[in-house]
């Protein structure tokens, strides 16, 4: 099971948790951030980043098998 097919089976009250805070503590689920695998992140990337970066993380992370 990918963390794509976990999400297709969540409860409303899970996706409410996942979309308010990027995880549910309880599954030990948590959608990676702007600085999980982006070299550029350090050098203050928040302004410039055309967030490119992050959407490749997360989709990468949704295909992952967990």
């Amino acid at each position: 099971m990918t963390h794509a097919d976990r999400i297709r089976v969540m409860s409303d009250d899970e996706l409410a948790e996942l979309f308010t805070w990027g995880m549910i503590s309880r599954e030990g689920i948590e959608v990676p951030s702007c600085d999980d695998g982006c070299k550029d992140f350090g050098n203050g990337c928040a302004f410039d980043c055309s967030h490119d970066k992050r959407e490749r993380n997360v989709r990468k992370w949704l295909q992952e098998e967990m």
